[in-house]
C-alpha cells in the first residue's frame, strides 16, 4: 500500500471562503517566520533544548531547527512538535493564538504603587493612595514604584517606574538590571562607584552587585524607567538589602 505523499507547506494564502479553514490554509496565513518564532518562544518558556525537544516530538534536530527558523516542513512537523509542547496546534498557526500570550499592555488606569523603601514583595503589601502619589503628597521617607503590565506574566522582562526624592534602600538580586531616566537627574551607587545620568540617559549592570539610585541633585525629583531582567522568572526572587552606604564623615 502506498503511503499518502507528505504536503510540503507552501508560501501562497488560500482565498477559500466560507468553511473553516484547514491546517494548511492556517499555516498559510499566519507565515512560516512567524510560527517558528512562536514555537522557539514556546520552547525557551518551557526550558527545553533544541535536541531535547527534537527527541520528544520524535523529529531531527535540523527539521525542528529549520522550523524555528520560518524554514518549508512538512505539517506534520508542526502537529507532532506541538504535541510535544502540548499546546493545540491551532494556538500556535492561528487566530486562536491568545493576546495575553503575544502582546501586553500597560495603561495608566493598571498604575499600582507600592513604597519601593518598604516593600517585601509577599502579597501583603498595602498599595499606595494614587491620588496622593499624583500629587507628591505622600512625604520625603516614601518612594512610590509600580510594576508594570507591559510584561509577559512567565517572560524574563521585568519592567519598573519608580518616582524618587530620595536614596533607596541599598539591594542586590539575580538579574541585569537597566534603567533609563525620563525626567530629572538620576545617581546609580555601587560600592566601588557612582553614575550620574541626565534626563534619557541609561544604564545597565549586574543586579547581584549591591545598588541603589538616589537624585544626583538633593530636593529634586527623578522618574526612572527600571527593567530587571530575570534569567529564572516564575521563581520567587530573593532580595538582599544591605547598609546604608557610609557617608564621608562616618568613614
Amino acid at each position: 500500500m502506498l503511503k499518502r505523499k507528505q504536503r510540503i507547506i507552501s508560501p501562497r494564502m488560500s482565498q477559500r471562503k466560507g468553511r473553516k479553514p484547514t491546517l494548511q490554509e492556517l499555516v498559510d496565513q499566519a507565515g512560516l517566520d512567524v510560527i517558528g518564532h512562536r514555537i522557539r518562544r514556546l520552547r525557551t518558556r518551557q526550558n527545553y533544548s533544541i535536541r531535547d525537544l527534537a527527541d520528544v516530538a520524535q523529529v531531527s534536530k535540523n527539521t525542528l531547527l529549520r522550523l524555528e527558523q520560518g524554514h518549508p516542513t512538512h505539517l506534520s512537523t508542526i502537529v507532532a512538535v506541538c504535541k510535544a509542547l502540548k499546546v493545540k496546534t491551532s494556538s500556535v498557526v492561528g487566530s486562536e493564538t491568545p493576546q495575553s500570550s503575544i502582546r501586553a499592555v500597560h495603561r495608566f488606569s493598571d498604575y499600582c504603587w507600592m513604597d519601593m523603601n518598604n516593600f517585601l514583595g509577599n502579597g501583603q503589601d498595602v498599595p499606595l493612595d494614587p491620588a496622593l502619589v499624583a500629587e507628591n503628597k505622600l512625604g520625603s521617607e516614601v518612594t512610590p514604584f509600580s510594576n508594570m503590565k507591559a510584561r509577559f506574566s512567565d517572560g524574563a522582562f521585568n519592567p519598573n517606574i519608580i518616582l524618587l526624592t530620595q536614596p533607596t534602600p541599598r539591594r542586590s538580586h539575580r538579574g541585569d538590571e537597566f534603567v533609563w531616566v525620563v525626567s530629572g537627574k538620576l545617581k546609580v551607587v555601587f560600592d566601588d562607584q557612582e553614575i550620574v545620568l541626565e534626563e534619557e540617559e541609561a544604564c545597565m549592570f549586574w543586579a547581584a552587585e549591591m545598588h541603589h539610585y538616589e537624585p544626583a541633585n538633593e530636593g529634586e525629583s527623578v522618574k526612572v524607567l527600571c527593567i530587571i531582567i530575570d534569567p529564572f522568572p516564575g521563581q520567587p526572587v530573593r532580595l538582599h538589602i544591605g547598609k546604608a552606604k557610609p557617608t564621608d564623615e562616618e568613614e
